[in-house]
């Protein structure tokens, strides 16, 4: 994957409990957890008196820079009428792309989880490092507090959500001794929980927004979109109209911080042409001021590989829904490739390279995936990219 980004996102913490882990090895180029749309979580050891009151939708998103592979556990949280339940191990390897557990960058499916009308009632997410919880199908998880200790643990009760409705649960920050250099400590492991929108736009519309997820870009950002820019045989054919501001929205005038979503915006449909560009938000100075330029341009369609799954969105055709979640690290600057192999160079890849912004580029360097809003049974043409090479 061309590793660089242009984007960013407003979301709000869940309780969560970070835990000091190494970053492990994880799968290169993978990109999601393979657990079905139609995958059903554990039963809940509900009294028969209880009833569910409905399902929610919740997927999770892997944007830890060189995280380790995640085995996901989950439990629910005992209340009125609940029994305590053993966490299992949720997932179903689908080889060669996914032995079950959550990749960086990853995204999983929507998982299904019944509400119950019980005081208290819930669920608690733990995220283990496969190299110390093992994936096994529907296995019994440690026990809260036991050893192995997960890397991160949120929790969510029904009065968190709605029910029928879709949420992402974002696993963000940075794990000890990755190496990312940033102003002031690193943010350590958290969470951010945020509600997705599956509903189609309007007729030749497309919808999107953009979560922040990188954890050491130098500001709060914004979106510029030049809509006349192309490259034509290896030449830019760069017209007159300048870039304009599309991300953040107007109202929204700090521009886009770590571990915030933007608002969905509607935009017409992007296939062909044009390049986004990734700006600082200074104040003072004017949107996509040249001056402020951070990364771009990213010309469309977008730099994905033609291996990635439909879910990730090369370009943006009418009737998507699509949230993009910048992910990875923003590396050193450099003159020449020779800084990014140099021993103070915090690149870990074995292909490290300087590119046009002077950045070290590696493969947890910064970048971007456009991922559909869609779920198995919702839509499932909006998943589909005629001609797009996928």
């Amino acid at each position: 994957m061309n590793k660089s980004f242009w984007g960013t996102v407003v979301g709000w913490g869940i309780g969560l409990a970070a835990c000091s882990t190494t970053p492990g090895g994880h799968d290169a180029g993978a990109f999601r957890d393979t657990a079905p749309a139609d995958y059903d979580a554990p039963g809940s050891g509900m009294d028969g008196a209880v009833a569910p009151t409905g399902t929610i939708y919740i997927r999770l998103v892997n944007l830890v820079p060189a995280s380790p592979n995640l085995t996901v556990c989950l439990a629910a949280i005992p209340g009125t009428g609940i029994a305590p339940v053993t966490a299992h191990i949720l997932g179903q390897p689908d080889p060669p792309t996914s032995d079950g557990t959550l990749p960086f960058p990853g995204v999983s499916p929507y998982l299904p989880a019944l509400v119950y009308d019980a005081p208290g009632f819930g669920y608690e997410l733990r995220l283990y490092d496969r190299a110390q919880l093992p994936f096994s199908a529907l296995g019994i998880c440690p026990d809260a507090g036991a050893s192995p200790a997960p890397i991160v643990t949120a929790r969510f009760t029904a009065s968190d959500l709605m029910i029928d409705h879709h949420y992402s649960l974002a696993i963000i920050g940075v794990l000890p001794g990755t190496p990312v250099t940033c102003t002031g400590a690193c943010p350590p492991v958290q969470t951010r929980l945020f509600e997705d929108t599956l509903s189609r736009p309007p007729p030749n519309r497309v919808r999107v927004r953009l979560f922040q997820g990188v954890p050491n870009i130098p500001a709060p950002i914004h979106v510029c979109f030049d809509f006349d820019y192309s490259v034509v045989g290896g030449v830019v054919m760069d017209g007159p109209v300048p870039p304009s501001r599309v991300l953040p929205p107007p109202e929204d005038t700090d521009g886009i911080a770590f571990g915030e979503v933007t608002p969905y915006i509607e935009i017409p449909p992007v296939t062909s042409t044009g390049a986004f560009y990734t700006h600082a938000t200074v104040s003072g100075v004017p949107d996509c001021d040249t001056s402020t330029r951070l990364l771009g341009p990213i010309t469309v369609p977008l730099p994905i590989p033609t291996s990635a799954p439909v879910d990730v969105a090369r370009v943006f055709i009418a009737g998507d829904v699509i949230t993009n979640f910048a992910f990875g690290r923003v590396g050193s600057m450099c003159t020449t490739a020779t800084d990014c192999v140099a021993p103070s160079s915090i690149c870990v890849g074995a292909a490290c390279t300087c590119d046009g912004t002077h950045h070290c580029v590696d493969d947890i360097a910064g970048n971007l995936l456009p991922w559909r809003d869609v779920r198995g049974d919702v839509h499932p043409d909006a998943g589909v990219l005629p001609d797009a090479g996928m």
